[in-house]
């Protein structure tokens, strides 16, 4: 029996697993894998869980990224055929592969020299731009803006091209970035303003010279999201509501690049303190990570539920070895169930 979870999320801030292309393109169809045998019944379709119709479960939220892909066109998936009445699509820019110099179309960058350089050739890249903004445009619900992360300027990314940059560049470029949005978005999505920092005065810098674009919303990255800690978290989050910036219509904000248990309750706290205080019913925060598509396609990990005891040790996703091995090929594996319950395990033997 297809199980909704949608629903359970309506006053908690919302998890979004960030999905990969490989996996979405997979379950739009049929096709069969070879070598992999399906339940009886079970289709590769039904793993969409995307889809409302879905015979195991549906969830309607997902984190999709356009740095995945090296252009703008067409590409069939769970995404791109979804129901777009019965789902929530977060597009994400790919500042993260900007910051580190692996955004795809890109390679050339690393030829520059001088911080001027790359600002130029940045400003000069109008195709990689358009791009990002046609992509987010057509295949999201909500994207967050195409930011030049502030954190590129760390040792650890001194091969990347905007390492180069100072924090007034970067910050100038971001600028102009919600300016080319603006000009050229198509208005299909509802864009959030990306914020960055990596201490308490740049982290001002960036906010003074962006919080004019109010768009749809604003999502908190860098220093500025939950790698800062939730003093600094609760720092930023009160200085953007003295400047009216949850007001009705900026109604979502999400925190990049985390799915701890901890910070669910947390943001949630923050969620439902804002939607009072602001008098915004509507204002909805959310967090992601690609843990899901990580443990079970790269590691072959099953991740359990955690036990939520008093012991705040035990808020934590665990992950184990899933039970893969060529001892339960064939008939012989049909006697033994998979371990863990879902409502794809519950249907699954060994073999």
């Amino acid at each position: 029996m297809s199980i909704d979870l949608s629903p359970r999320w309506e006053n908690f801030a919302v998890y979004l697993p960030a999905m990969q292309f490989h996996y979405s393109s997979a379950v739009d169809n049929n096709k069969a894998i070879k070598g992999r045998e399906f339940p009886n019944g079970i289709k590769l379709t039904d793993l969409d869980f995307l889809n409302p119709k879905s015979k195991l479960w549906h969830y309607k939220y997902a984190l999709y990224s356009a740095g995945q892909f090296n252009d703008a066109s067409p590409k069939a998936c769970c995404v791109s055929n979804r129901d777009i009445d019965n789902t929530v699509i977060l597009g994400d820019s790919g500042g993260f592969q900007i910051g580190k110099g692996t955004l795809k179309g890109t390679e050339n960058f690393k030829k520059t020299k001088t911080a001027n350089e790359i600002c130029e050739v940045w400003r000069n890249s109008g195709d990689i731009r358009k791009r990002i903004v046609n992509w987010l445009d057509a295949n999201s619900d909500y994207a967050m803006t195409i930011d030049m992360p502030l954190w590129a300027r760390d040792a650890a990314n001194k091969d990347t091209p905007f390492h180069k940059c100072s924090v007034e560049q970067l910050i100038d470029l971001s600028v102009e970035n919600l300016d080319y949005i603006k000009r050229y978005s198509n208005g299909n999505t509802k864009w959030l303003n990306v914020l960055q920092g990596t201490n308490p005065k740049d982290s001002k810098q960036w906010w003074d010279a962006v919080k004019k674009y109010r768009m749809g919303g604003w999502a908190l990255a860098g220093g500025v999201g939950w790698r800062g800690g939730l003093d600094n978290v609760l720092h930023y989050v009160l200085l953007m509501r003295d400047d009216n910036a949850f007001a009705k219509g900026l109604d979502w904000v999400h925190v990049l690049g985390v799915s701890q248990p901890t910070w669910a309750v947390l943001l949630t706290a923050i969620q439902n303190a804002l939607r009072k205080t602001c008098k915004n019913p509507n204002l909805r925060f959310s967090y992601d990570s690609a843990s899901p598509f990580q443990a079970g396609g790269r590691y072959q990990q099953v991740v359990r539920y955690p036990k939520f005891t008093s012991d705040m040790k035990s808020w934590a996703m665990s992950a184990h070895e899933a039970p893969v091995n060529p001892i339960y090929a064939g008939k012989k594996g049909e006697s033994f169930h998979f371990p863990y319950s879902s409502p794809i395990g519950d249907l699954l033997t060994l073999n």
